[in-house]
């Protein structure tokens, strides 16, 4: 499976939202280089994913594409709070879709993927962000927004997880802040990646791995993705959406230090795996 991340960042004016991702997909075998974040066509929201690959990623490439497709939804003239219904909609047409199931099984099972819709809505002024998950009481999929734990935090973190091993992502999390005297004074700034590639960097959570992948959405919506050196000591790669960039690959997007969250211009990044 894997493991996604969602928060409210404070930089700047108007802050920012955050979505991160590890790269592994799980079967049998490991492989680190896979996207899991999709931004949307209409520059002010992502798509991400956790769960069963072989029914998430054509519910993630159909929702990317039913933004294409409606003139409404990729101009904003919808706004996000009125999209995430729509791709409710989306999926559970898709669910209907599926035939031929092996004999005993009379339907997919809803519960082992989860997405992730979050970015910059107009309407409200806000960031959002939901998981997109199956509600068995309601026997249809639903969502989940955003949470700003108001119990351990008293509403200063707006943060999400999903995916495998969020118990210790959260734990992890809550013991950073902790230690840093701030889980009920200030906003969040990169402790969700840090925890994230804390994790990724760890042999105990064999599910997720690979370079971390990372998206930030503006409030005057925009979408902007960011590239990462890795591993994170000693870098020898600088990976985009989890891929590791070819020798004579160009990238138009900075790049983020993991070892002190430094943003890097495109030539200083080649010149640190260079050096």
């Amino acid at each position: 499976m894997t493991l996604v991340t969602a928060w409210i960042r404070e930089a700047g004016n108007g802050g920012q939202l955050v979505v991160a991702s590890d790269s592994r997909l799980s079967f049998g075998a490991r492989w680190d280089c896979c996207p899991k974040i999709v931004p949307l066509l209409r520059n002010d929201s992502v798509l991400a994913f956790c769960g069963d690959t072989a029914f998430a990623y054509p519910v993630l490439l159909q929702l990317a594409n039913a933004v294409r497709n409606y003139e409404k939804v990729q101009s904003r003239e919808m706004d996000i709070t009125d999209l995430r219904p729509h791709f409710l909609k989306v999926i559970e047409s898709m669910r209907t879709q599926v035939t031929g199931l092996p004999k005993g099984k009379h339907a997919i099972d809803p519960t082992d993927f989860v997405v992730l819709f979050a970015g910059y809505s107009s309407k409200v002024k806000e960031f959002k962000a939901w998981a997109l998950t199956y509600d068995k009481a309601k026997g249809a999929f639903n969502y989940k927004p955003l949470s700003f734990h108001t119990k351990r935090t008293k509403g200063t973190k707006p943060f999400l997880f999903i995916g495998d091993n969020v118990p210790d992502a959260m734990q992890l999390l809550y013991r950073k802040l902790i230690d840093q005297k701030r889980l009920t004074t200030g906003g969040l700034d990169m402790e969700p990646l840090e925890v994230l590639t804390e994790m990724c960097e760890s042999a105990k959570y064999d599910k997720i791995g690979g370079p971390p992948q990372i998206v930030k959405v503006y409030s005057f919506a925009n979408v902007l993705p960011v590239n990462v050196l890795w591993p994170r000591e000693n870098p020898t790669m600088i990976a985009h959406f989890g891929r590791p960039l070819l020798p004579y690959e160009g990238s138009r997007y900075a790049c983020l230090d993991l070892n002190d969250n430094t943003l890097l211009a495109p030539y200083d990044a080649y010149a640190k795996i260079a050096g």
